[in-house]
């Protein structure tokens, strides 16, 4: 299967955060970037697939 690529504005979008904050989970190591020039940055689909099952799984369940 071949991943494809997303934009910081679109994986701003699938994680409903803004894109500073995008930049910062980059920065931290908590996404991988992918640096195609000098001002174009994309992240990996499955990275943000992959992101947001770790934090559902570190999530403590609500109280019933």
């Amino acid at each position: 299967m071949q991943d494809r690529f997303v934009t910081v504005d679109e994986a701003s979008q699938l994680l409903c955060v803004c894109k500073t904050s995008v930049f910062n989970l980059m920065k931290r190591g908590e996404l991988r970037r992918v640096k195609l020039s000098t001002n174009k940055t994309v992240l990996l689909a499955s990275d943000i697939q992959s992101f947001i099952q770790r934090k559902a799984a570190e999530a403590t369940p609500a109280a019933a």
